[in-house]
């Protein structure tokens, strides 16, 4: 099950390619990853890569536009989005997207075979999240990222705060990711040079689309 989207490789790729695209970018689009206790990395000093996700044994029948709906992410993001974008890959795994220009807000959700092997590929998912970390990045980028748990939502739960400044660009993203039993859902909100949704608007959201799951 892609239980953490692509790691934090995606994350910091995604605001790499955000901050750097330009001023005055069309639209960008957010993939996130973490599970671990709080850690806090100050800069990041290696260039993260994207990871083939693993495969997803079950088709999950749950609509990303729906566990997040427009209206819940525009109040997330400050903006005023339309209807999301919908996207499905061969293993499973589904999401829709959200974006206007210089913001978005993503929705992910796939499902294992059952609980156990969920909670398999979440360890796994986590290693990758740390490995990441450890790639270098180009000079000039200076990138930061925190990693929390979150208590009281699912079975496990996690939180991610990335930003980064390139050649006077900047971005950022606060993502949550929450397992419960076999499903896993996340969303993200990225920003090029604006506020991204506080950690508290996240939690309590991902407690609405809680139950939306099941």
């Amino acid at each position: 099950m892609r239980t953490t989207a692509l790691t934090l490789a995606v994350v910091t790729s995604a605001l790499l390619l955000a901050a750097c695209s330009s001023a005055s970018p069309s639209t960008i689009s957010s993939a996130a990853t973490s599970t671990t206790s709080p850690t806090t990395v100050a800069t990041v000093t290696d260039a993260p890569t994207a990871e083939t996700p693993p495969a997803t044994d079950v088709t999950t029948t749950l609509d990303p536009c729906q566990l997040v709906t427009s209206a819940e992410a525009s109040a997330l993001s400050g903006v005023t989005y339309g209807a999301g974008k919908e996207n499905s890959s061969s293993n499973g795994f589904k999401s829709c997207v959200y974006s206007v220009p210089g913001h978005s807000l993503s929705v992910e959700v796939s499902q294992a075979t059952d609980a156990a092997a969920a909670q398999a590929e979440w360890s796994a998912q986590q290693s990758a999240a740390q490995a990441a970390l450890k790639k270098q990045l180009p000079p000039g980028v200076d990138a930061k990222v925190t990693i929390g748990s979150v208590s009281g939502l699912g079975d496990k739960a996690a939180t991610i705060h990335a930003s980064v400044n390139v050649m006077g660009h900047s971005a950022a993203t606060n993502g949550i990711y929450v397992l419960t039993a076999a499903k896993f859902f996340a969303f993200e909100d990225l920003t090029i040079g604006g506020t991204v949704a506080s950690p508290a608007a996240m939690e309590a959201q991902a407690h609405t689309t809680l139950g939306r799951v099941g």
